[in-house]
């Protein structure tokens, strides 16, 4: 009794300082990626050559690294090599490329290290494009800043901004989301709104090569709940659940089943449990209300997470977890949290932007900090418990394993209990080609905790 009683005070203090340490928002932009953890501070990692990291240097990194020491950062976004962020105080802040003015200070000077933008303290949400911004305040305002030459900023002319302006006279917004040459944007009634650069369809039933302002899709359509855009193709959830996507589907981004690009609002599918769709450079990624994970479009680098390098041009499942909190990602890679607020990434990692400590590419979900849940699954009834799943089973050239824990050791052993192959590196991809036809039992080790589970070679 003793010992138990132990165990659960131990447990207590140990979540307790672990719970600080959990992501709490993390977004991927073109090649670098920023985050907050649920104690406030920031953090950054991937492509820093426009010092869009915000750390004081253009180096890249290729693990996360906290950016200044203040701990009240509350929203950030990513564009193509800038950041845009929101402390809680309600102050907007910037750095990285300002070529064209996206940071709104003003100037055309890069910055290498957070500068605030402006008096004001009543910013809400800032959604930033590849080399613009939109960004909501509190009151339902809309302001927008950056490069123009598309309508992007959606104020009627063509002139880049290099200081928030506000855009129209509504005081309607609710969210907005800005991607390489175009906006979509939802008003408080649901109506869904898109402006800027008309490309393979991006604006969804407008007809125009450029929409100079904010134009609604459909005149009367008042059901929509989320929006995404990114690249020239926009996903969107409706009140009920359901997907509708349009745009640029030339690797089947849209999810409709071709390849053919989509002008008008088009259904994906009959679902009615979607809860968060992500677009970008032709890959769509989005999470079910069940907590399941689904991608689709370009794979050509593993981008969907499915372990292949296969293009879909329907929503396909991407392992079996059911722990999806959230996603996010600009370009060709993703990065994700998990119910725990562990981090998870995969796809594209030339520049370190998935935060593993190096450039290797990723084709399935990676678990890449669990510092979060590490502590927290310390419980008395699970102290050495360690969850984890593999598939296909059979396998033929590769197994792909799901784990609650990072993963110190692998081994496989024949049914005689001979090793046939072992592994120490922290992966979810464990190449079995090489074995013999037959039954291997598969064992991993995450500290003290272990799992065993046997599988078959075809």
């Amino acid at each position: 009794m003793k010992r138990i009683i132990l165990l659960i005070v131990l447990c207590f203090f140990a979540c307790q300082s672990a719970f600080p340490q959990c992501w709490a928002q993390v977004e991927g932009g073109s090649y670098h990626t920023v985050a907050i953890k649920s104690d406030g501070s920031l953090w950054a990692w991937g492509k820093n050559t426009s010092g869009q990291l915000g750390d004081g240097t253009f180096e890249n990194k290729s693990t996360p690294v906290r950016i200044g020491n203040d701990t009240d950062w509350q929203y950030v976004s990513a564009g193509a090599e800038h950041t845009m962020a929101i402390k809680k105080d309600g102050t907007l802040w910037a750095w990285g490329q300002n070529l064209y003015g996206q940071l709104g200070d003003e100037t055309f000077t890069d910055r290498n290290v957070p500068k605030r933008i402006g008096a004001d303290k009543t910013w809400k949400v800032v959604s930033a494009g590849s080399i613009f911004n939109i960004a909501l305040k509190s009151d339902g305002s809309m302001w927008s800043w950056g490069w123009n030459d598309h309508y992007e900023l959606g104020n009627g002319n063509t002139n880049n901004l290099n200081v928030p302006t506000v855009v129209g006279r509504g005081y309607d917004w609710d969210s907005v989301s800005a991607s390489t040459l175009s906006v979509t944007a939802i008003k408080t009634d649901n109506s869904i709104w898109s402006w800027g650069a008309n490309i393979e369809g991006s604006l969804g039933a407008v007809t125009l090569q450029f929409q100079v302002e904010p134009t609604q899709i459909g005149p009367n359509v008042f059901n929509y709940k989320t929006t995404s855009s990114g690249g020239f193709t926009s996903m969107n959830i409706k009140l009920d659940g359901s997907l509708w996507g349009w745009g640029f589907n030339g690797y089947g981004t849209v999810g409709n089943g071709t390849t053919s690009n989509v002008n008008t609002p088009t259904r994906i599918g009959s679902d009615q449990d979607w809860a968060m769709a992500i677009t970008s450079t032709s890959t769509t990624r989005a999470i079910k209300n069940d907590g399941s994970l689904w991608s689709w479009g370009k794979n050509d680098i593993g981008q969907l997470g499915d372990g292949t390098s296969l293009n879909h041009n329907i929503p396909v499942r991407i392992g079996e977890n059911t722990v999806w909190k959230s996603i996010s990602g600009r370009r060709d890679f993703t990065v994700a949290l998990d119910t725990d607020n562990a981090l998870w990434a995969w796809g594209d990692n030339s520049f370190g932007q998935l935060g593993d400590g190096t450039t290797t590419n990723k084709i399935i979900p990676t678990m890449i900090s669990s510092e979060c849940i590490s502590l927290a699954l310390l419980t008395v009834n699970n102290i050495e418990k360690l969850s984890l799943k593999m598939y296909p089973n059979p396998a033929t050239n590769v197994l792909y394993i799901e784990s609650n824990h990072l993963i110190d050791n692998i081994k496989i052993l024949d049914i005689t209990g001979k090793i046939q192959f072992q592994q120490s590196d922290n992966t979810n991809l464990i190449p079995v080609s090489n074995l013999p036809q037959g039954v291997y039992i598969l064992e991993a080790y995450s500290g003290r905790n272990n799992f065993q589970s046997k599988f078959v070679k075809e």
